[in-house]
């Protein structure tokens, strides 16, 4: 290694320095001081490699370094990398999109809207402890399938209703147009009507 890539290494701040500089405190306040930990890590370690890979004119280049480092720029340049990051993490991944796919239930859109009842059914009972897997009547262990078990018989006509991960909501959207003695299909799982 060439001593220009040593020096702009070594002048590199110390993560312990960084996080005592005031705009990782502000950080801290936002976010955790673990989290900043992470992402002051995170942003010293790219550094550290950028330098040594000599990616120019990459943000910290071995340039960028022998001009920037040991003054508070690189501190403030390795800090806005870090709160980038925080900021990247905190965002949520689920996100609302426009379905133009033509397909009513998408798998890879999240199935299908949910009515604003049921969305604020969802709520209520996600907000405490529920009888997901239990059976109130016997006091027992139930199952999942049984809270849609009855309103499928219904629904659908069918005997003895199966879920799988599409066919319920396949069922509640379409069943309507089925004519009596049709059959369904999906993923290997028949519906009689």
């Amino acid at each position: 290694m060439d001593e220009t890539r040593q020096q702009a290494l070594r002048a590199l701040p110390s993560v312990e320095e960084l996080l005592s500089h005031p705009i990782a405190a502000l950080l801290v306040e936002r976010f955790s001081r673990p989290q900043v930990l992470e992402a002051v890590r995170t942003a010293v370690d790219g550094a550290r490699r950028s330098i040594l890979a000599d990616v120019s004119p990459g943000r910290f280049s071995v340039e960028w370094a022998s001009g920037a480092l040991g003054g508070p720029a690189a501190s403030e340049a390795l800090l806005a990398e870090a709160a980038a990051l925080l900021d990247a993490w905190a965002q949520p991944s689920l996100r609302r999109v426009v379905n133009l796919s033509g397909v009513v239930i998408h798998t890879n859109l999240g199935r299908s809207a949910l009515s604003e009842r049921a969305v604020e059914r969802v709520v209520e009972v996600a907000r405490t402890y529920c009888n997901l897997e239990y059976d109130l009547k016997s006091g027992t262990r139930g199952t999942r399938e049984s809270h849609v078990e009855a309103l499928l018989k219904r629904v659908t006509g069918a005997e003895r209703p199966s879920q799988s991960t599409t066919t319920p909501e396949l069922l509640c959207s379409f069943s309507w147009r089925w004519p009596p003695g049709a059959k369904c299909w999906s993923r290997g799982v028949s519906w009689w009507r």
